[in-house]
């Protein structure tokens, strides 16, 4: 039976926003700091831009993270911090270049641009996924070139060898080879998503009822909810935020704390 101990916490005073995990964990906060963090809870970088930070990002091979702000894209390389101003809505760097959405609908990739709005960036492969509103691009990173499209939109996606998840407005759906595999609905407001890392189960969050939930993959079928209360146990708290890797599940509170859990049971 699958169960959490908890690690550690960490407080940035505001709601956390966005979590992203590779050698350090990203934390996005709106409270016009962001964080990078070892996964045993002890601060490497905190750096305060005097504006909220909506998301974070990292490619595994690449090691820099992007945090995603109201003015523009701050960059952290090896505790190196360059500012890329722009109006974004999402950004993602990666091994050739930071690729970013604009506010009037604009992809920019290396050396190629095209017309299309979105919410949220990952890779799936060799790959680049792009999430607007209403559907859900696979495109060629080198070129730009749309080579499938999902008919489902939302505002964030995760991907783990050939799985691909899109977190909907009130649903979350889970992708094996471009097949759909599994429907999650009746959630309160989309979140981010983590799969874990051997791609077996999928971590999501009910965010305004503040329940964590995790999935396997293979049927979709839940396997682990745990609901995070405040105001003394009385109260759900919302998740927005959620990253795993190997043992360790993170979840960002909107209360401003982040939790660090080890994950007993997964077999």
């Amino acid at each position: 039976m699958i169960h959490l101990i908890l690690l550690w916490s960490f407080g940035t005073g505001w709601m956390v926003s966005s979590l992203a995990g590779d050698g350090l964990l990203g934390v996005a906060s709106f409270a016009n700091c962001f964080y990078l963090l070892h996964w045993n809870g002890t601060l490497a970088l905190k750096y305060c831009p005097g504006t909220r930070t909506l998301s974070v990002s990292v490619t595994e091979t690449n090691g820099t993270y992007a945090f995603l702000t109201d003015r523009g894209v701050y960059l952290i390389h090896s505790k190196n911090v360059n500012f890329v101003k722009c109006n974004c809505t999402a950004s993602l760097p990666t091994d050739r270049g930071l690729i970013a959405c604009t506010k009037d609908g604009t992809l920019l990739g290396p050396g190629w641009r095209t017309r299309l709005a979105c919410n949220w960036l990952t890779l799936w492969g060799s790959r680049l996924v792009a999430v607007s509103n209403n559907s859900t691009f696979v495109i060629d990173i080198r070129t730009g070139k749309v080579l499938k499209v999902f008919e489902i939109g939302g505002h964030f996606a995760a991907t783990c060898n050939n799985f691909l998840a899109i977190s909907s407005n009130n649903a979350v759906y889970l992708f094996r080879d471009h097949r759909i595999v599994a429907k999650f609905t009746n959630l309160t407001y989309p979140a981010e998503l983590a799969f874990s890392d051997h791609c077996k189960f999928l971590a999501l969050t009910d965010a305004y009822r503040g329940r964590l939930i995790i999935l396997n993959v293979t049927d979709g079928k839940v396997v682990f909810t745990k609901t995070f209360t405040f105001f003394a146990e009385r109260c759900p708290v919302s998740l927005f935020a959620v990253a795993w890797k190997g043992d360790k599940l993170v979840v960002g509170r909107g209360d401003g704390w982040v939790e660090a859990y080890e994950v007993k049971g997964l077999g």
